[in-house]
């Protein structure tokens, strides 16, 4: 019997501060059910409450527990303020109506109660800073986990950070100001799914319809926004029909009712942002928003970390170091110039999956023929490095010691002929092959090695057909040892492969009869 299994990783350490507001339980469940660490990955979950909420929060995390989530493996409520080797992620969900930007003058309609939980907010996001950017006590040298099962060493994970808004983040900046540098701090922000809100109404188009948003902001109404060209994601635009702007094509203008005096690259520059910002200060995300953004930016995080899960795709961050001979080309990708990155995570890709370049080029947005330029020069800029990583053998012994590293080529094909005919006679086979000639131009130095069926050639060793002496004899019985191996690997070849994979049927769309795609005794042997 075979059991499957999966590798279970070290629990992971989640503190959310503010648990028992509705975004904080949504985005629990999310933790629980696998939604951003995988299945595979157990959670011990810890509740940072008020001392006046502890109750509220036992009683939150006993429903936790009676749910049974795949990710659960602990509940932990405490009110004591945390440190950087408390928890390994910290998530922090606030009360603010905005939580990207904060102004007393203008909340001059804020009731007390709001006011009060506002400053509990304020007050509560300070002491915890405070209290994170406190230097560890000197302890002595930590001594790293092992694995119980297999001895590795497990190394420590670097914390993360992570707010639902700039305003917190902030905080955290001023006050924690001595936090470690490995310490890693992150920030939600809703103006990415503003800015394709904004234009698919403009547009009167589906959001999806639109191609990515890109954002850099300081806050929620200090930002600049672009979309990705063109902006509709089935548009097809030439670039000579404009000359400074390629976001749209004439007819996809034409079919939504647009002219191009009243929506081009100064609309975007002007009246979209306008929009966007008014768009913004109303603040229309609530729970569910800030759930779904804090879990969608925690599981990006985390992704990178989780080779070992059971997801069919992992994923790694990459940097590329250069030393300049690449440069940057201009080609057909949305955004001008094609950055170094890119060409090489392309090159790399395109030859390490054998996909066909136009599937290539796609999915990292240029046009084949710039694909293929493309991986000329990364092939030419690392074929120039070859002298500096590549250290060819200087002596017979180094030589030898290099080949002994290499794997035998000990019954292993090399090359199929299969276009003839079973009734074709192997000799004919290899008198027309290409094979053959080359072997005559002596083009190889090595020797072949055939049956009684070949002429014997120079280059073609056959077994003498009527051995008259000892020495005959000893080559014909070294010959068939040798020779051997071609009839083995072609009985393995049938039996094991042929027989069972290889044999598909050919249905008569017609007469609906089945017929075999090979006949009985119809395998060709080929060259030996």
């Amino acid at each position: 019997m075979n059991f499957q299994t999966n590798k279970v990783s070290l629990p992971v350490r989640v503190m959310v501060i503010n648990p028992l507001i509705p975004a904080s339980q949504l985005f629990i469940t999310k933790i629980l059910s696998g939604v951003i660490f995988g299945r595979s990955q157990l959670v011990d979950l810890i509740l940072l409450v008020y001392a006046n909420e502890i109750d509220a929060a036992h009683v939150l995390g006993q429903e936790l527990i009676a749910c049974a989530f795949p990710c659960y493996n602990s509940v932990i409520v405490t009110s004591d303020l945390p440190t950087l080797a408390d928890a390994d992620v910290f998530c922090f969900m606030t009360h603010f109506v905005n939580p990207n930007k904060f102004d007393f003058k203008e909340d001059k309609d804020l009731d007390k109660d709001k006011a009060n939980q506002q400053f509990d907010n304020f007050y509560l996001i300070i002491k915890i800073a405070t209290s994170l950017g406190k230097p560890p006590t000197d302890k002595g040298p930590v001594k790293p986990a092992v694995d119980e099962d297999t001895g590795e060493t497990i190394q420590p994970r670097k914390p993360i950070i992570l707010t639902d808004g700039i305003l917190t983040l902030d905080i955290l900046m001023i006050v924690a100001n001595t936090l470690p540098q490995d310490v890693m701090l992150f920030s939600t922000t809703p103006l990415r799914s503003i800015a394709k809100i904004t234009l698919s109404e403009f547009l009167k188009v589906r959001c999806c319809d639109l191609n990515q948003a890109y954002v850099w902001a300081a806050n929620d109404t200090v930002f600049h926004a672009e979309i990705v060209e063109p902006f509709l994601i089935e548009d097809k635009v030439v670039q000579s029909h404009w000359c400074d702007w390629n976001a749209m094509s004439p007819e996809m203008l034409e079919t939504l009712g647009l002219e191009h005096i009243n929506f081009n690259a100064s609309w975007m520059k002007r009246e979209f942002i306008e929009k966007m910002v008014t768009f913004s200060k109303a603040n229309p995300y609530g729970s569910i928003f800030k759930a779904a953004e804090l879990s969608r930016t925690l599981n990006a995080i985390w992704q990178p970390r989780c080779i070992d899960d059971n997801v069919s795709t992992s994923y790694t961050s990459v940097g590329v170091i250069s030393d300049g001979s690449l440069g940057t080309i201009k080609g057909k990708i949305r955004g001008g110039s094609i950055p170094v990155e890119l060409q090489v995570m392309a090159a790399i890709r395109y030859w390490g999956r054998h996909e066909i370049q136009e599937d290539c080029a796609e999915i990292h947005g240029m046009s084949q023929q710039t694909l293929s330029r493309t991986a000329k020069r990364v092939a030419i800029a690392l074929a120039s490095k070859s002298s500096i990583y590549i250290k060819m053998p200087s002596n017979l012994r180094e030589e030898t010691e290099t080949i002994r590293k290499f794997e035998a080529i000990y019954l292993k094909i090399c090359d199929i002929v299969c276009h003839w005919r079973g009734s074709t006679h192997d000799a004919r086979i290899w008198r027309e092959s290409s094979i053959k000639r080359r072997f005559e131009e002596r083009e190889f130095k090595g020797k072949l090695i055939g049956d009684g069926g070949y002429p014997c050639t120079p280059y073609l060793l056959t077994p003498v057909l009527r051995p008259r002496n000892e020495a005959e004899r000893r080559y014909n019985y070294s010959h068939i040892r040798t020779r051997n191996l071609v009839p083995y690997c072609k009985k393995f070849l049938q039996e094991n492969v042929i027989d069972k994979a290889f044999i598909p049927a050919l249905v008569d769309s017609e007469t609906t009869s089945v017929f075999s795609s090979v006949d009985e005794g119809s395998y060709n042997s080929g060259s030996d």
